[in-house]
């Protein structure tokens, strides 16, 4: 009878090893899978936001052109606001990639990323992410020439000109992220190189940094000062009262 519990015994002893290594992994592989979920939710909400954003600056221009610069900026700042955890992602933050196009007034954004599957290696263990949105662009403010019309200039906090153009490149940045190993050889707009920002250069190295091409120096934090624009509205007729210039790039176009 003894020799017969003894048995049983191991029989669940040897039971138990087999079984509990396979639960573990059925769990973890629940637990990525889930976090996968709620990183494909959070990048959604960002895209979709984003989406929104750029079809409204692309319908209150006046010269017919379209371009959507600082998208991508947008983008990860609010990724970034939002908690967004970028460890899944192949390459980190460098590992998204942003698409927009326009058909027929709408705005369609494609984001583009690669993940790794749990308990798995190689090429073949990365699962291709693709999600998609769009936004209608709105064309709902109408430019008229009339006397009661009043014209607005625009200024940021810290600046020293004020703008005709709410689309100016100088409000609305083009931020992009870059990896330690490609910023020695990255250049701006006009050809200089990149120096470490005074306000946010102090702070965590994250392997990851974000330049703009009118700037000359890169970031370590998308939160940094230099990279937002509050952009406050004046009237026209009122500009001198800030004692400021215009912008050289408004001059130009106007």
């Amino acid at each position: 009878m003894l020799r017969g519990q003894k048995s049983v015994r191991g029989s669940l002893t040897v039971e138990t090893i087999l079984v509990l290594p396979l639960c573990l992994m059925v769990l973890i592989v629940f637990m990525n899978f889930f976090q996968l979920l709620v990183l494909q939710l959070q990048l959604q909400n960002a895209l979709n936001q984003t989406l929104q954003q750029q079809a409204l600056m692309a319908g209150v221009k006046e010269d017919g052109e379209v371009s959507y610069l600082g998208a991508e900026g947008e983008f990860l700042l609010l990724c970034e606001a939002d908690g967004v955890e970028f460890d899944q992602i192949e390459w980190g933050v460098a590992g998204l990639h942003l698409l927009l196009t326009e058909e027929d007034s709408v705005l369609q954004g494609t984001l583009l990323y690669r993940v790794q599957l749990p308990f798995l290696s190689g090429w073949g263990s990365q699962l291709l992410c693709v999600q998609q949105g769009q936004s209608r662009i709105w064309n709902g403010i109408s430019y008229q020439e009339s006397e009661t019309c009043t014209e607005y200039a625009y200024y940021t906090e810290y600046g020293t000109v004020y703008h005709r153009y709410l689309d100016c490149t100088y409000l609305k940045l083009s931020i992009h992220s870059i990896t330690e190993e490609a910023l020695p050889s990255a250049r701006n707009r006009n050809g200089s190189r990149y120096t470490i920002c005074e306000l946010c250069g102090e702070e965590e190295d994250t392997g990851c940094f974000y330049i703009t091409e009118q700037g000359d120096r890169y970031h370590t934090s998308l939160n940094c000062s230099s990279l937002t624009r509050y952009i406050r509205t004046i009237p026209i007729e009122e500009v001198s009262t800030l004692g400021f210039g215009e912008c050289s790039r408004c001059e130009k176009r106007r």
